[in-house]
């Protein structure tokens, strides 16, 4: 695809000025801190607070994986044909943070705690195909610069997410490393509804 002209540093702030991007990229940080937070400890959560056997935690991780590959496969479909892109971001934003609290309280219960886990991956991985698309739309004009901060926005907080999980993790267990994942959830739910309706957004 040919680019649509260059890129210059001193632009990129000026693209925020345009409402939906701004929310997308500040969306997209706060549900990528959530997500690493909770994801990158799910190993220690799944052997203390589930017990499940240290030999079957690879599985579900691969499990997870092709519940992610399903689920961006699943966002491009929807994305292109169904409801208003806020509702899909909204919706799988409530639905990644309602698998953290549903496995949460799922304790040791593990059919459970495997299927929101699985629920988990999926709502998850079909929230960046969603979010690029929504970059995509908020500056169509300046498709490969507000990418640019998309990206940057979502590499930043994978390390910053792994850092909140940690000090939970030092701090008082798995649970509250969930727990983090889970508020971060909710903060960027209520961010998104910031979002305008497309038409006003294009």
């Amino acid at each position: 695809m040919p680019p649509h002209g260059g890129v210059h540093l001193s632009e990129l702030p000026r693209l925020l000025r345009a409402g939906n991007l701004r929310t997308a990229v500040a969306v997209t940080a706060t549900v990528v801190i959530g997500h690493y937070a909770a994801y990158t400890y799910i190993t220690p959560f799944l052997l203390r607070n589930v017990g499940i056997p240290s030999d079957l935690v690879g599985v579900l991780l691969l499990g997870f994986g092709a519940a992610g590959v399903v689920g961006n496969f699943l966002a491009g479909a929807v994305i292109g044909r169904g409801p208003a892109l806020r509702t899909i971001v909204l919706g799988l934003i409530a639905g990644t943070g309602a698998a953290m609290a549903l496995l949460l309280a799922a304790g040791g219960w593990r059919p459970a705690a495997i299927v929101f886990l699985l629920g988990w991956g999926l709502a998850y991985s079909a929230l960046p195909v969603a979010l690029q698309t929504l970059v995509f739309r908020s500056v169509p004009r300046a498709r490969e610069a507000a990418t640019s901060l998309y990206v940057l926005s979502f590499n930043v907080s994978i390390s910053l997410g792994a850092l909140c999980g940690s000090l939970a993790l030092d701090h008082s267990g798995p649970s509250l490393v969930m727990v983090t994942g889970l508020g971060f959830c909710a903060a960027a739910f209520l961010i998104a509804t910031r979002l305008r309706p497309e038409r006003t957004a294009r």
